[in-house]
């Protein structure tokens, strides 16, 4: 086979931008969200996260395998963002993109869900489903890319309100040992290079190369 014939030439936004000629001006700017004065692109807002619980133990559900593969299924879909199910909890929660999300994406009904999950020989009810709006921008993109902010702890044998107090200080003199190796490591840099100047950079002679 030629491995060649499988290079993707563009990439996930531009196929997306095929798939929906349509798309104005102001859709596009939906796909952004400013932080801390930076522009990022995120391909999802508001989603919908569903899950059925009590699923009966019957056809592709009755065995810890068969619910792995099931889970792998489900993921193998572009409009499934996540997909969990938990055998010994008799749960399947899987997070999607609805089809009235204002985005580019593939999308799924809950509808199609449940008749996907039918395919798979597991029978769950609509009214039974707790289906609710996710925040994919607060609840999924910022805790995944700023997780200082949400798992921050104190140092061992330290509670939160001693810590807050003594933060500041432990920065300062972090950052002035910081600064104190730093400045040791430079000096012993230029004696390393006076000691041994046959290894110095030689910007003349570089240039020539």
């Amino acid at each position: 086979m030629d491995r060649n014939s499988k290079i993707v030439l563009t990439n996930e936004y531009q196929e997306d931008l095929k798939k929906n000629k349509d798309v104005t001006q102001g859709d596009l700017d939906k796909q952004y969200i400013i932080e801390d004065g930076n522009k990022f692109r995120v391909p999802y807002r508001i989603v919908r996260m569903v899950t059925f619980r009590n699923v009966n133990r019957e056809g592709e559900f009755r065995d810890q395998p068969h619910a792995a593969r099931l889970q792998y299924r489900l993921m193998e879909k572009d409009s499934i963002l996540k997909a969990r199910v938990n055998f010994t909890k008799n749960t399947i929660t899987i997070m999607y993109n609805p089809k009235t999300a204002d985005n580019l994406k593939d999308k799924i009904s809950l509808d199609e869900i449940i008749d996907f999950l039918k395919t798979q020989n597991v029978n769950v009810s609509k009214d039974a489903a707790e289906d609710k709006d996710f925040d994919y921008v607060k609840d999924f993109y910022s805790y995944a890319f700023n997780p200082p902010s949400i798992r921050e702890h104190p140092p061992y044998g330290y509670t939160m309100e001693e810590w807050k107090k003594l933060k500041s200080t432990y920065q300062k003199k972090l950052a002035e040992g910081r600064a104190k190796s730093w400045d040791k490591f430079k000096e012993f840099q230029k004696n390393y290079e006076t000691l041994h100047p046959e290894i110095k950079w030689d910007e003349e002679e570089q240039s020539k190369l």
